[in-house]
């Protein structure tokens, strides 16, 4: 799967290959560390981005539940009673 990123970002193995070695050059021994902090902020970026997507789901559903029937009617959505004549 790594190498269809790769492909997708137009980067190559030989970029890729300059690319290691120039944060080589420029972290050395803070590689490690700089690699972690890395994947931890990417990591808290996805829970940020999960947190909002259910915020969201959850506010549409509770808007939708807290529709009248009235206003359900009027937008030509049917309710039980409808259903039952």
């Amino acid at each position: 799967m790594f190498h269809y990123l790769l492909a997708f970002a137009g980067i190559g193995p030989t970029e890729f290959i300059v690319f290691g070695l120039i944060a080589l050059l420029l972290f050395g021994t803070r590689l490690p560390k700089v690699a972690r902090s890395f994947g931890q902020s990417i990591s808290e970026f996805k829970k940020g981005l999960n947190e909002v997507k259910n915020d969201v789901s959850s506010e549409l559903e509770n808007d939708a539940a807290e529709k009248c029937p009235e206003e359900q009617t009027k937008n030509g959505e049917k309710t039980e009673s409808d259903f039952q004549n």
